[in-house]
């Protein structure tokens, strides 16, 4: 990992050297180049001017003694050294050269460029200082074509290259881009095989030493060696590949790169529907950029599509474009091929008055610039305006002039124009024999670019194209299969080990879901046999006097009780009816058919009760024959008939085979029992009240035969610390006595009355 950390800013410095078609070497010291200017050297090709200006910019913040810059390998500012400030100074002054070099500053350019090796020699930077020698020659080169101003200074950078003791790799890159250099000139010069040498060379150091970068720039200068050569399939096939590489790796320069060198291709090769759909994607890049020359050059070439497909319209809107992009344009040839293009699209939509405009505009700046084939374009410009505004003998002169001059000139593009102009010129004066003349010129002049161009229209070429594509689309698709075969072993390795692994965790969960299971059971067998009767199976009182720690507070999910030890779930809250059944008939069972049959009837009568009270009620097996009944009253509903009623469609619904008799009493009871002191009487207290009433109720069932209710309710004022005794059935009676009980019955009043008067009788505590 920090090995490819530190490729990063060296791939980054790689890629926009790249943007330029001259070298600039990646060394040690591209190692701490700030963004700053690697921007600026990523734009130098595509907007010169503000290029420019943030190389100087740099150069003037350096300048300032306390400069700190945050270099693009780091995210952490540093103190810049002598050593690395003159590294950038010389990256900057690069810049500056190749962006007046392109605005046509040759002069500056040179002079700037002088700047960056007099500082590599006095710092004795040897890798910077050849950068900028191969640099010179370079940019020497494309202003001169001169080859003995070149060759003197390559051979003295060879020498120098090959004398040197830096590292193999800092070597290897500068010979890479010597290469490139020598291949330029070569190709310049009409060398091909010596230039198509140089450029393969470079090609073999990018697929060894190199990046992917490296090979797409020797892949677009060789296919464009290839294009210049008229070696059609040899280009196609470099720039193809070339685009392809670069749409694989997202590269938006390089694609548009790509796309405009393709785009050049079909226009050799008249195939225009290709040409525009590639130079359509190169404006779509250039375009965000201001100021871009790039950009007007390829809108200028979409123009001349529309123009050759008799597109007029949109033809003539791209070259206004071009023509306000090139406002400031220093070059005057363009300025003034773009005002004969101009005037050539309005005479073909008839537009005589802004023809004459245009072309008067390029026959004045014709007057400052000695370019043969120019004037020779508007000399026959002129004619043909002349022909078509019906002055024949004047366009006639003119035409001849623009042939004689095209041939002088070897322009055959122009000798056809001509030709074909002076044809339907002789043709409307009824110049029979001078028509036919030009037209039997005309036609075998075609004829030989026709045979110059057989290899370009060729079938062959076409489907070379398709091959090409589907070639790299296999070639991707190989690759692609390696590397999912690969990422194939990978996984399926990484699967088996994790199957494995859950292979393992799942038997240690099922042992583990077996085990808590098991205890889970056993809690299950534990609550059964600690919280239901051994007999009826229902809910018993066992821990009603137990004091729990909180954290029994809960029973298990198959035991609903609301807290261990109590009743009551929230006092404060609560409101609830307690009552006491006491049902004579299970006892009776047991007396008169013995224990076995008792045991099997009281099963079955707790089954029973069990399944038809409410699930929000508890019911609980107090003694042999009472059960404890507790439901909610939220609303402190008095209702004890219609609580007896239920109980004894339970009891009269059991089915039993021996006989029985089915009387019971019910004792009945509300919490909060004293509606002014909710916490005075608790569950237990409440037990032995219920336990008083039942033993009147059963009083009354003796008196009457058949079965009864009683209810105990305090009066609405009767005060707590009338049942302070520890007693709570002394406590009771003496209530009862007082009157802040008040009992009732279903029973006879009178009977009621007896029995009351008949209860023991105590003093009240002091």
């Amino acid at each position: 990992m920090p090995r490819l950390l530190r490729l990063i800013p060296l791939s980054l410095f790689v890629f926009v050297l790249f943007s330029f078609s001259t070298p600039s070497v990646a060394n040690e010291s591209s190692i701490y180049i700030p963004k700053t200017l690697l921007d600026a050297r990523r734009l130098v090709k595509i907007t010169p001017l503000q290029s420019k200006n943030k190389a100087k910019m740099f150069l003037s913040e350096q300048n300032n003694p306390n400069y700190d810059e945050n270099f693009s390998t780091s995210g952490v500012k540093r103190k810049v050294t002598p050593l690395a400030k003159a590294r950038n100074q010389i990256h900057a002054y690069q810049t500056i050269g190749i962006a007046d070099y392109i605005l046509g500053n040759y002069r500056s350019s040179l002079n700037i460029l002088e700047k960056s090796l007099s500082i590599s020699q006095s710092k004795h930077l040897l890798v910077p200082e050849i950068e900028s020698k191969i640099l010179r020659v370079s940019l020497l080169w494309k202003m001169t074509a001169d080859l003995r101003k070149v060759e003197q200074p390559l051979t003295k950078i060879e020498e120098k290259l090959n004398a040197s003791h830096m590292k193999n790799d800092q070597k290897e890159r500068l010979e890479y881009w010597l290469s490139l250099t020598h291949a330029k000139i070569y190709s310049d010069l009409g060398k091909n095989e010596q230039a198509e040498k140089s450029y393969l060379f470079a090609k073999d150091y990018a697929k060894t030493s190199g990046n992917y970068e490296d090979g797409l720039e020797a892949s677009l200068r060789l296919g464009k060696h290839y294009l210049k050569a008229h070696h059609f399939n040899l280009a196609l096939k470099e720039l193809i590949e070339s685009y392809w590489i670069a749409i694989g790796k997202d590269n938006a320069q390089y694609i548009a790169r790509a796309n405009h060198l393709l785009a050049d291709l079909y226009l050799e090769c008249k195939i225009y529907d290709k040409a525009q759909e590639h130079l359509s994607q190169a404006a779509s890049f250039y375009g965000h950029y201001e100021q871009s020359p790039m950009f007007a050059n390829v809108l200028q070439k979409l123009a001349d599509v529309y123009f050759i497909q008799g597109r007029y319209n949109l033809a003539l809107v791209h070259y206004f474009n071009v023509l306000d992009l090139e406002l400031a344009e220093k070059d005057i040839s363009k300025i003034i091929d773009l005002r004969l293009k101009l005037t050539e699209t309005y005479l073909n939509l008839y537009n005589f008055t802004l023809a004459k405009r245009y072309l008067t505009r390029a026959s004045d700046l014709l007057e400052y610039a000695d370019i043969k084939a120019q004037k020779t374009r508007a000399t026959l410009l002129t004619a043909k305006l002349n022909f078509l505004q019906k002055h024949s003998k004047e366009a006639e002169d003119q035409a001849k002039y623009a042939l004689q001059q095209a041939q002088a000139i070897e322009n055959n593009d122009i000798q056809l124009q001509a030709l074909s102009l002076l044809h339907l010129i002789t043709k409307s004066t009824d110049n029979t024999k001078d028509s036919l003349h030009y037209l039997e010129e005309y036609n075998r002049l075609a004829a030989v670019n026709l045979k110059e161009k057989d290899e370009q229209l060729s079938q062959s070429f076409l489907n070379q194209i398709t091959s090409i594509e589907q070639s790299l689309h296999y070639k991707d698709q190989v690759n692609e299969f390696t590397n999912l075969s690969t990422d194939y072993s990978k996984t399926k390795t990484l699967t088996l080990i994790l199957g494995i692994s859950c292979t393992v965790l799942f038997f240690l969960f099922v042992m583990k879901s077996r085990r808590l299971g098991q205890k889970n059971k056993l809690i299950r067998e534990l609550n059964k046999e600690l919280y239901t009767h051994p007999r009826s199976g229902l809910k018993n009182l066992r821990m009603l006097t137990r004091k729990l720690p909180d954290s029994l507070n809960r029973s298990t999910r198959s035991y609903d009780q609301w807290r261990f030890g109590q009743l009551i779930n929230e006092p404060l809250n609560d409101r609830l009816k307690f009552s006491l059944i006491d049902i004579p008939m299970l006892s009776d069972i047991y007396i008169t058919h013995g224990y076995k049959v008792g045991r099997i009837e009281e099963k079955s009568f707790g089954e029973h009760i069990a399944s038809l009270i409410p699930n929000s009620a508890r019911l609980y097996h107090l003694s042999d024959r009472s059960f404890l009944y507790i439901e909610p009253n939220p609303e402190k509903r008095h209702q004890p008939e219609k609580l007896f009623e239920q109980f004894k469609q339970i009891i009269d619904s059991f089915e039993t085979e021996v006989a029985v008799n089915r009387v019971f009493s019910i004792s009945i009871a509300d919490y909060p029992f004293l509606p002014r002191a909710y916490t005075a009487i608790n569950d237990e207290d409440l037990i032995d009240l219920l336990l008083l009433a039942s033993d009147i109720g059963n009083t009354l069932v003796r008196f009457e035969q058949q079965s009864q209710w009683v209810s105990f309710t305090a009066i609405p004022l009767a005060p707590a610390a009338s049942f302070a005794q520890n007693d709570m059935r002394r406590s009771s009676l003496n209530a009862i006595q007082k009157g802040l009980i008040k009992v009732h019955t279903s029973g006879a009043e009178e009977n009621l009355a007896t029995i009351l008067s008949e209860l023991p009788k105590h003093e009240q505590d002091e």
